[in-house]
């Protein structure tokens, strides 16, 4: 999952490879099944959108107006693990 999302961050300032694993790691110990392939193969743009910026913007007033870059190109990355995990895998990563 992290290294489907890891590409180019420059256009958004400050926006670092600590902050996304930081994202990932907060989504999957507030609940590992978000992670799980079958909510991968489906997942939108906005809710993809409000996991990375959580660890960024912690309030929600200050991530108003920032959009992660490529966030469609990632949500879509995302969709193809889920859907590759489910086709292949038996929906498992491990």
């Amino acid at each position: 999952v992290l290294d489907a999302l890891n590409f180019c961050f420059w256009p958004l300032p400050g926006y670092e490879y600590e902050h996304l694993a930081g994202a990932i790691k907060a989504v999957a110990e507030r609940d590992p099944t978000l992670l799980g392939a079958e909510n991968l193969a489906k997942i939108d743009e906005e809710t993809l959108q409000n996991w990375l910026l959580a660890s960024f913007k912690s309030n929600e007033e200050d991530r108003k107006g920032i959009t992660i870059p490529g966030i469609e190109e990632r949500a879509r990355f995302l969709r193809e693990v889920g859907c590759a995990l489910l086709e292949d895998f038996e929906g498992k990563a491990t």
